[in-house]
């Protein structure tokens, strides 16, 4: 979650030249993720939100949750490539600003997590329940 300026540079300069460079590969593989993922658990979650309270609920903007995660996501891989492409040149900065967002972005998709999983355990209930089936008495 949440880290220090230091930490940052602590990590880093542990990881030596090689695992700088893997991690500046992993972290290319998590721009293709953010979107995927935070996408996906909208899509989710407007699904769910229609078929339990329908499309024009205000429920609707809950899906807005993954989506904000994922740009926080983005922004913070985004500093993190900055910094390993710089290294050893220290940005300040960009390393607080990188540690709130990871910590921001954490929270953030932890919520949309619960959202998607809540939509389903509504659908689910719904099902069991039969509520809202035409013909079901």
């Amino acid at each position: 979650m949440y880290y220090t300026e230091a930490h940052a540079y602590r990590m880093q300069d542990s990881q030596g030249d090689a695992g700088r460079r893997l991690y500046r590969i992993i972290n290319l593989v998590d721009f293709a993720f953010s979107p995927v993922i935070s996408l996906l658990m909208s899509a989710s979650i407007i699904a769910s939100v229609q078929r339990l309270w329908g499309s024009q609920s205000r429920g609707m903007r809950l899906s807005l949750i993954p989506l904000v995660a994922g740009s926080l996501d983005y922004a913070e891989n985004v500093c993190i490539f900055s910094l390993l492409a710089t290294y050893p040149r220290r940005l300040r900065r960009v390393a607080r600003i990188a540690g709130i967002l990871t910590a921001t972005k954490f929270w953030t998709y932890l919520l949309g997590m619960v959202l998607t999983a809540g939509g389903g355990v509504g659908l689910a209930l719904r099902w069991i329940t039969g509520a809202g089936q035409e013909g079901v008495e």
